[in-house]
């Protein structure tokens, strides 16, 4: 039988030993902190010597030229988009192109509300409303998921055409578009809407997911989706930049930012400084939101209004609080 004597040291050598072991912990934790400092640091130099270099590059240079020649051989002849990135197996070759004699906008956006009830685009239509009343005709494009074509009129009167978007460069060469619209131009996106770019303005918003990390957004996934799908989305985070540093380097394009914060983080991302940047920030509905004076007694009333049913934006830590 042990004696209390023994029991007593070996918990004491227990406690000890449970020390130890915390004091390593800490230790290490100290020294991952301290690693991942400085390994951001290191990322936020290299992306800064790469917008520098980028800003020296000829090539880049040379693109403020005026290209009224190389416009006008596109518009005849066309062009097919080159081969090798990401979208490029269905993207549809450039044919001759009119333009329609009244100011017409087409928007490429992932969503749009065709209905009361319908969830997600609500920001883009919003900005749409200030478009016809200043007189131009507005035209919706909506790259089908499920790879069917449909044409619909949204509530708000909108000509919404869903469809895939192989479909695309045909439909904006039909209506005759004057003006192009690109919200969140992810690379499938921008493969096929390059091509009508060429031809037209064009104007380019960034929202959020397209121009950031996936790695940024992690409270997005769970820890099994990120371990599952990292090698996926770190692999479209190569794509995605790249494609982003296209357009941002290119003057003929105006780069829209929704605030002074996403096109810093859109900047580093893609290694690029805007050539033709723009902050304007999301339309808010006074009609739906007027402004009142708030009380002290205010701050501790909030009402959170969206979908629950996935974890974008921390849901799940809103539901708790």
């Amino acid at each position: 039988m042990t004696s209390p004597d023994e029991l007593s040291a070996e918990a004491t050598e227990h406690l000890l030993l449970g020390e130890a072991i915390a004091r390593l912990s800490r230790e290490i934790q100290d020294v991952r902190r301290d690693l991942d400092d400085r390994v951001e640091y290191n990322a936020r130099q290299v992306r800064s010597a790469r917008r520098a270099v980028e800003r020296m590059r000829l090539d880049r240079q040379l693109r403020r030229i005026p290209n009224a020649i190389r416009q006008t051989i596109k518009r005849t002849i066309g062009k097919r988009a080159p081969d090798g990135t990401v979208g490029e197996a269905r993207a549809t070759p450039v044919i001759p192109y009119v333009s329609s004699s009244k100011s017409t906008l087409l928007t490429v956006a992932h969503n749009y509300p065709v209905d009361e009830s319908a969830y997600g685009g609500q920001p883009v239509a919003r900005r749409l409303k200030y478009y016809r009343d200043a007189g131009h005709y507005v035209a919706v494009f909506v790259p089908s998921r499920d790879g069917t074509s449909r044409k619909v009129t949204a509530a708000d009167g909108t000509d919404v055409v869903i469809s895939g978007l192989d479909s695309l460069n045909e439909y904006g060469r039909s209506l005759g578009a004057t003006q192009l619209l690109v919200h969140s131009p992810t690379p499938e996106v921008w493969s096929h809407a390059k091509h009508l770019a060429e031809l037209m303005p064009t104007h380019v918003w960034m929202h959020g997911f397209e121009s950031r990390s996936w790695r940024e957004l992690g409270f997005d996934f769970t820890a099994a989706q990120m371990r599952e799908q990292s090698p996926r989305l770190d692999a479209l985070d190569t794509e995605k930049a790249k494609v982003l540093s296209t357009i941002m380097a290119d003057p003929r394009i105006n780069t829209i930012f929704v605030s002074a914060f996403m096109q810093s983080i859109s900047e580093d991302f893609a290694g690029t400084t805007a050539a033709t940047p723009h902050i304007i920030h999301n339309v808010i509905d006074l009609k739906a939101f007027p402004y009142r004076r708030r009380t002290t007694a205010d701050r501790m009333k909030i009402s959170v209004i969206r979908s629950f049913d996935k974890r974008n934006y921390g849901t799940d830590l809103a539901t708790l609080a």
